[in-house]
């Protein structure tokens, strides 16, 4: 293989690595909860996470894109109580509190984005 070749081919394996660790750390900065909303109260939310034993969060829609169930964007006047919604959250920027053995109480500091994903209300 010519030099040239060799140099070409190395900066190409470099910007597919660099191309694959920015990906990496994009995706892995945000965490994605899906949670049933149990009160709304202006901008502020407490939703549910039921997996063994429910956990509770809450959070603000202030500077979260909302979306419905279809990904147009919605005001949150749109949100129900009981709607199901996909919250995702710059990780790193949670605080959590343990009340007991039970449950814990999340805030959700840094909301970038709340889809509705089931907005069947009972």
């Amino acid at each position: 293989m010519k030099k040239k070749t060799k140099i070409i081919l190395f900066i190409i394996i470099l910007f597919i690595i660099t191309i694959v660790a920015i990906a990496f750390y994009t995706i892995t900065q945000y965490e994605k909860y899906t949670l049933t909303i149990l009160e709304i109260d202006g901008s502020d939310i407490r939703a549910e996470e039921t997996v063994d034993v429910p956990q509770y969060y809450y959070f603000s829609t202030e500077n979260a894109k909302i979306k419905d169930i279809n990904g147009n964007n919605i005001d949150i006047s749109n949100l129900q109580v009981g709607n199901v919604v996909e919250v995702i959250n710059k990780k790193d920027n949670s605080i959590e509190n343990n009340i007991d053995l039970a449950s814990s109480i999340k805030y959700l500091s840094k909301v970038k984005q709340i889809k509705v994903i089931d907005d069947k209300v009972e």
